[in-house]
């Protein structure tokens, strides 16, 4: 399995919240609110294999200072992969 990686769209989002509500319960057992992880797609990264999605980034927009000058940076946010596709380098 080869991943592809790549901009996720509105479509994606039930694939995307099928991810997330997977992967994220809170202290109580109960599964989060997708929308509280990942609250669009805009800045969202998804894999794909075999024709469905295995992963899922969300890249949230930061920056920092350097020598002056603001650099756009960003922060990795609630990053899954799917049980079935882990150790198959998705997540890289």
């Amino acid at each position: 399995m080869t991943p592809t990686i790549r901009t996720a769209t509105e479509d994606d989002r039930p694939g995307i919240d099928r991810l997330v509500a997977h992967a994220f319960f809170d202290d109580l057992g109960r599964r989060l609110d997708p929308d509280r992880i990942t609250p669009g797609v805009d800045r969202a990264l998804v894999a794909e294999a075999d024709g469905r999605l295995v992963g899922h980034v969300t890249v949230w927009p930061l920056g920092h200072w350097l020598a002056g000058a603001r650099v756009p940076t960003g922060g990795i946010a609630a990053m899954v992969v799917d049980p079935a596709a882990r150790g198959r380098g998705v997540g890289q």
